[in-house]
């Protein structure tokens, strides 16, 4: 076309567009020392190109080249068809338009054809979270900087209650142990101090805080939750859960008269298992469902079976599959059950030690709040249970923190019920179930 090549160098200065004639696109001859190494280059880069010496007859491809009668009626042509296209997306357009209004229309004459409903008022939506990025890390610089070791934070997620809220619906949670000697009175306030130089909120809930239990706090930005905040008292916690009340001959009396500190878990396959529920809960107690006397095997009849239990019991705040060791290995059937646990707003009691736990594994991949990994003591004779008491106190010296899920045999609670204020008189902290979730 007679412009340089990707090879070809600079035009010379002397070169003029006389030098080139355009009508017929020839290019001439241009000097130079290296023609043979050149030729073989373009050969290589664009076989089609001709050699120096040889002309091409490009195509007349631009308006400009053509005669003016054709450009003429082609340039009219295309102005039709644009005369057209517009005509026609014009009118789908104001067709839509019309349908719009129309639709709009209608619907505002219902909604104001609807009668009210008297006394109802609009429901205000809850208070959106706020991004917890800031505030944990704010919160894990004052930890830190109040000598908290690093191995007592934990992290996990704390549910949202109140009007407008959905089951399952949580905000982060740094949870810590205060440490031994200084309480977690300077913890506090020292986050409280942090909080405010980041235009933050304290928030304190709404019960008081119980001696020797967890303190809970939230951090907010005004209206709107950030972070929850959990500091447990100084010294070794243990949560012990009575599983299977109802499957055992225990009756409820007993079992109010053993620790009020103490989680019980209904027994879901239990004819009576509303009614054992409503008297602990009416007492005060933690109620759990326990699913461990089901047979469901599969998913669906696993998840039937907690929505069937979770409905008859609405007081049980968690759930528990205690001594089902038929689903205990079942991964996909784990995970399932821990997935409706968290969908039903619950948190899961793990009973399996942490070394063949596949509930702790199925817990995170869901986002469910867990408790455990911890141990399973059904045993019948009371040198057995001595033994699985040994362990546990072993495991809180070291640990710091256990959890023991019980089934009221006789022997277990005889064993209990003189273990425990021997564990209270050396600094054990015993909490429920609900107060160690994460």
């Amino acid at each position: 076309t007679g412009r340089p090549g990707p090879l070809d160098p600079d035009p010379s200065p002397a070169l003029s567009r006389a030098s080139v004639r355009t009508e017929a696109s020839v290019v001439r001859p241009l000097p130079t020392a290296d023609r043979p190494l050149r030729d073989a280059a373009l050969a290589r880069t664009d076989p089609e190109r001709p050699r120096f010496g040889e002309a091409r007859i490009a195509p007349r491809r631009r308006d400009d080249d053509l005669p003016l009668p054709v450009r003429s009626g082609r340039r009219r042509l295309f102005g039709l068809l644009a005369l057209l296209l517009a005509a026609v997306g014009g009118a789908a357009l104001a067709l839509v338009l019309d349908r719009s209004l129309n639709t709009t229309a209608t619907a505002g004459a219902q909604a104001a054809s609807t009668p009210a409903i008297p006394g109802a008022a609009v429901a205000e939506a809850p208070a959106l979270p706020v991004d917890p990025g800031a505030a944990r890390s704010l919160v894990v610089r004052t930890l830190m900087a109040t000598q908290v070791p690093h191995g007592a934070i934990r992290h996990g997620r704390y549910p949202l209650r109140g009007p407008g809220r959905v089951p399952g619906e949580t905000i982060d949670l740094v949870s810590f142990a205060c440490p031994l000697g200084a309480g977690c009175a300077p913890v506090l306030s020292a986050l409280a101090s942090s909080a405010a130089a980041e235009q933050l909120q304290v928030v304190n809930p709404a019960t008081p805080d119980r001696e020797r239990h967890p303190l809970f706090r939230a951090l907010a930005e005004g209206p709107r939750p950030a972070l929850a905040v959990r500091a447990f008292p100084p010294g070794p916690r243990l949560t012990l859960v009575i599983a299977g009340v109802g499957r055992a001959p225990v009756s409820v009396p007993a079992l109010l008269a053993l620790d009020p500190d103490l989680t019980f878990a209904v027994d879901a396959a239990d004819p009576r298992a509303a009614e054992l529920a409503r008297e602990l809960v009416t007492a005060g107690r933690e109620v759990l469902v326990d699913l461990g006397g089901t047979a469901a095997s599969d998913a669906p009849a696993v998840q039937a079976a907690l929505g069937k239990a979770l409905d008859q019991m609405p007081g049980a705040i968690g759930v528990v599959d205690a001594g089902a060791v038929a689903r205990a290995g079942n991964r996909a059937l784990v995970q399932a059950l821990v997935e409706a646990t968290r969908e039903r707003g619950r948190f899961f009691v793990d009973d399996a030690p942490a070394f063949r736990s596949v509930a702790q594994t199925a817990g995170v991949t869901v986002g469910a709040r867990m408790v455990g990994p911890g141990a399973l003591l059904d045993a019948a004779d009371a040198e057995t249970v001595n033994a699985r008491l040994k362990a546990t106190e072993a495991q809180l010296v070291l640990e710091g923190e256990a959890v023991l899920v019980a089934v009221p045999t006789p022997a277990v609670l005889a064993a209990i019920e003189a273990w425990l204020p021997a564990l209270r008189a050396r600094g054990t902290l015993l909490l429920r179930a609900s107060e160690v979730a994460l």
